[in-house]
């Protein structure tokens, strides 16, 4: 049974869409504004941010860098968010095994 923080419990798990559109709320980007710094086709941005279209673990590590945010960050997110897709408990795989 995978355990909410009280953030995911106010605004719904973390994904990698939510923070391209905390990135560009925070920057004050238009989502047209941000799909061209990212090389985005136009509507891309709109589909991540709404979980219709999901990135690659490639993609999104390539997106951190273009907007000098933490890849590694992005990177655990992106697992998260595809661990949960799968019905898994991402955080039992990051106890050592003879816990």
């Amino acid at each position: 049974m995978m355990k909410n923080s009280v953030f995911e419990k106010l605004v719904g798990p973390l994904t990698v869409g939510k923070l391209l559109k905390a990135y560009r709320v925070i920057h004050s980007l238009s989502v047209h504004e941000l799909e061209r710094k990212l090389r985005f086709p136009k509507g891309t941005l709109t589909h991540v941010e709404n979980g219709r279209k999901k990135l690659s673990l490639k993609e999104t590590v390539s997106l951190a860098k273009k907007l000098e945010e933490y890849e590694d960050f992005y990177a655990l997110v992106w697992m998260k968010e595809h661990a949960r897709d799968a019905g898994l408990d991402f955080n039992q795989y990051l106890r050592s095994p003879a816990e």
